[in-house]
């Protein structure tokens, strides 16, 4: 019997095989799927290992949660009218949150009057931003007043020539101009999801025009920080951050896309302090958690 090294063409036709079988995989987002399998893999594994020992609460965070009890509570379609979303704005702006991020919509006018009650308690709660978003297909029509998208994004130090986050050309949804005059900023409401459509990342920036506009969370989280623009630089794969309190230099990896990947908690009553908006109205807390904190507001 022959011993020794297999032919020559035995391990061409081994290799060939292998590199056809990497292309299909590649071709057919196999390797994407199986990545993002690991990545679930390891997520639940770091989840199942804190289910005895709860994450501490964030001391900076606060939630404040629409949920389907207070929608029949209210008994009236959501969004709720505007002068009753104001009664809760002013509850809020009683405990003064360092910042205020409403998840909710204000694209379309109502009347003067309930626009102009919704705006002047926004304004009471200090800084507030509101989400904002792009649709191609409504062919929405240019806003003539742009100042609160214009404060709203920057370029952040960012060289656009070989840019891959999230481009957007139509005209934005940004709240109306009777309820823009209590907002500070607005931050978008966009998410990509995965192959496979899971939402693992959110893109901290996008791009509309020669200006980069950040999430809804992230424009919070500056606001809180009192960050200007000057600080934010945005560069291959990384968002750096100067002059972060108690941080000094902070430095976020991103992908080319711009997003990154969140860590999504359990339970997030687990993570942070948390009350219904009923609850909130009926029985003032006054040991809820909301001064000098990001309260965030939504469904």
């Amino acid at each position: 019997m022959k011993t020794g090294r297999s032919p020559w063409w035995h391990v061409c036709l081994s290799a060939l095989a292998g590199f056809t079988v990497l292309v299909i995989s590649i071709s057919s987002g196999l390797t994407d799927r199986l990545d993002l399998s690991i990545y679930d893999f390891f997520n639940r594994l770091r989840l199942d290992k804190k289910t005895d020992s709860r994450e501490k609460k964030s001391p900076y965070v606060s939630v404040v949660a629409i949920t389907n009890a207070d929608v029949t509570r209210l008994d009236k379609p959501f969004p709720w009218p505007r002068d009753e979303q104001s009664v809760i704005f002013e509850k809020l702006a009683a405990y003064q949150p360092s910042v205020l991020a409403v998840d909710l919509l204000y694209a379309e006018a109502s009347s003067p009057e309930k626009d102009g009650r919704l705006a002047f308690q926004l304004a009471a709660c200090g800084n507030v931003v509101t989400a904002f978003y792009f649709d191609e297909s409504e062919n929405r029509e240019a806003r003539e007043d742009t100042s609160l998208l214009d404060r709203s994004g920057n370029r952040m130090g960012a060289d656009f020539t070989d840019a891959k986050w999230p481009q957007f050309d139509a005209s934005p949804a940004i709240p109306n101009l009777s309820v823009s005059s209590g907002i500070t900023r607005v931050g978008h409401a966009h998410s990509i999801p995965d192959s496979d459509g899971l939402i693992r990342s959110i893109p901290l920036v996008i791009r509309h025009g020669d200006s980069l506009y950040p999430s809804l969370s992230l424009q919070a989280v500056l606001l809180h920080w009192n960050i200007e623009w000057s600080q934010i630089h945005l560069s291959g794969n990384q968002m750096t951050i100067v002059g972060v309190p108690e941080v000094g230099t902070l430095k976020i990896p991103l992908d080319e896309r711009g997003r990154m990947l969140v860590n999504f908690p359990e339970v997030h009553g687990n993570c942070f302090e948390s009350s219904q908006v009923f609850s909130l109205l009926e029985n003032p807390n006054e040991n809820f958690p909301v001064d000098g904190r990001i309260v965030c507001v939504g469904s």
